[in-house]
C-alpha cells in the first residue's frame, strides 16, 4: 500500500533561488497514482492511441508503431489525452510556478512536450545542450516564462539526468539552439563558456 500523499510546502526562498540560479528543484508535487496513470497514457499516446482527434498543435517525431530505440518528442500530447492534460495542469505545479515569480496571479500553459528517452544509454536518446529561450523568441523577453519539467520516472545521474548550468539564464543567447544535437561533445564545443563556468563540472 502506498503512503498517503502529503503536498509539500513551497519553500520561502524559491523565488530568489529561481532568479539567482535560473532554476529551482521542487519536491514531489504530484501523487504517485497520478504519475503511474500518466506513464500508462504516455505509452498509449506514443503507440498512437488517442482519446480525441489530433489537432493542428499536436505533432510527433515518430510514426506510431515505430521502434522506440530513439528519442521521441511529442508536442502538446494533452490535446489527445485527458490524463496528460490533468498532469500538466495539476494545481500544485501552478502554485509552485506562481511562487517562483513572487506570487503571480495567473499561470498559463502555452505549450508542452512529451519526451521519451529509451533505456540503454544510446546516443540516440541524448538531448543536446541548449537554452530554452532560443525557441521562445516570439515572446518579447524571458520575464515571466519558465519550463516546468515533470519526471515520470526516477531520475539519477546514471540514467542520464538533465543538467543545468547555474546562472546561464543570464548568458546571451547561444545561436543556433542545439536541442536536437545528439553528439554531446559537439554540443559542448558549440557553447561559449561564460563567467568562468565549466559546464562539465
Amino acid at each position: 500500500m502506498k503512503n498517503k500523499f502529503i503536498p509539500p510546502e513551497i519553500h520561502r526562498d524559491a523565488a530568489s533561488v529561481f532568479q539567482d540560479q535560473g532554476f529551482d528543484q521542487a519536491p514531489q508535487l504530484i501523487p504517485e497514482d497520478h504519475i503511474d496513470a500518466s506513464v500508462v497514457h504516455m505509452d498509449s499516446v506514443i503507440a498512437g492511441h488517442y482519446e480525441t482527434d489530433p489537432g493542428n498543435h499536436f505533432s510527433s517525431s515518430v510514426e506510431p508503431g515505430s521502434p522506440t530505440d530513439q528519442l521521441i518528442k511529442i508536442n502538446n500530447a494533452q490535446g489527445v489525452d485527458a490524463t496528460l492534460l490533468a498532469l500538466i495542469s495539476y494545481p500544485l505545479i501552478g502554485s509552485w510556478a506562481s511562487a517562483l515569480f513572487g506570487g503571480a496571479e495567473k499561470v498559463q500553459v502555452w505549450h508542452s512536450q512529451l519526451l521519451y528517452k529509451p533505456v540503454g544509454g544510446s546516443p540516440k536518446g541524448n538531448i543536446g545542450l541548449h537554452q530554452d529561450f532560443n525557441y521562445w523568441q516570439f515572446f518579447n523577453n524571458i520575464e515571466g516564462i519558465l519550463t516546468a519539467w515533470i519526471a515520470l520516472s526516477d531520475v539519477t545521474i546514471p540514467s542520464g539526468a538533465m543538467r543545468f548550468v547555474p546562472g546561464s539564464h543570464r548568458w546571451p543567447l547561444i545561436d543556433p539552439g542545439n536541442f536536437g544535437e545528439q553528439d554531446e561533445e559537439k554540443a559542448l564545443a558549440a557553447i561559449k563558456v561564460l563567467d568562468g563556468i565549466d559546464v562539465l563540472e
